[in-house]
């Protein structure tokens, strides 16, 4: 469990008996800066996404989570950077310790979502 200090109201952490399929699947790899983002429309809120990772391009990916985000709240906690004033680039950074957060670039503040 996240603990209360480390919580957002923009992020839910869903089960695999969720019924909700992701809207988009993405996977990410260390091989690229241990990051992995792109633009989203803000308009897609509730945006359900399934993150995984690998530890190479060549690796097989490994299940991170699946999370409903809230984008405009996700800008509001300054975790997305605005692109326009339509969309937001969601960022997703693999730290050394293992930890998996939301981080809109590096050190800004970020949101804890999973370990490898």
């Amino acid at each position: 469990m996240t603990p209360p200090s480390e919580r957002s109201r923009a992020v839910a952490f869903l089960t695999s008996a969720d019924p909700s399929a992701p809207d988009r699947r993405w996977c990410g790899n260390d091989d690229s800066a241990r990051a992995h983002h792109g633009i989203v429309a803000l308009a897609e809120t509730p945006l359900v996404l399934e993150l995984s990772w690998r530890a190479s391009k060549a690796a097989r990916k490994a299940l991170v989570c699946r999370l409903r985000l809230d984008l405009a709240r996700l800008l509001a906690e300054r975790l997305v950077r605005p692109e326009d004033a339509k969309q937001v680039r969601l960022r997703f950074f693999h730290d050394h310790d293992g930890k998996v957060h939301i981080q809109a670039k590096q050190d800004a503040p970020r949101f804890l979502i999973g370990r490898l």
